[in-house]
């Protein structure tokens, strides 16, 4: 699990139209029972401005120490969610 300093920190969906790939690796990870490969269901997780917890991404995937913010090549990872 990543130990952010501020566990309640979120990150939003991306657009899709500016990453395709991205997009559908959080949509997948979030919603892998749902229409996750789905351009019109990636485009509604953006609209609904529907966001993730950082606790969901490694250390390195962040830009500052704070984990804040995040590397635009940024996936949620499964490691991270499994209890230590």
């Amino acid at each position: 699990m990543v130990d952010n300093k501020d566990a309640n920190t979120k990150v939003q969906f991306q657009k899709r139209e500016a990453k395709v790939a991205r997009c559908e690796l959080w949509a997948k990870y979030c919603f892998p029972h749902d229409s996750w490969w789905s351009p019109e269901f990636q485009n509604k997780l953006h609209s609904k401005h529907l966001m993730l917890c950082t606790k969901h991404f490694k250390k390195s995937s962040f830009i500052d120490n704070f984990g804040k913010r995040l590397v635009k090549s940024a996936v949620p990872d499964e490691e991270c969610d499994k209890v230590s």
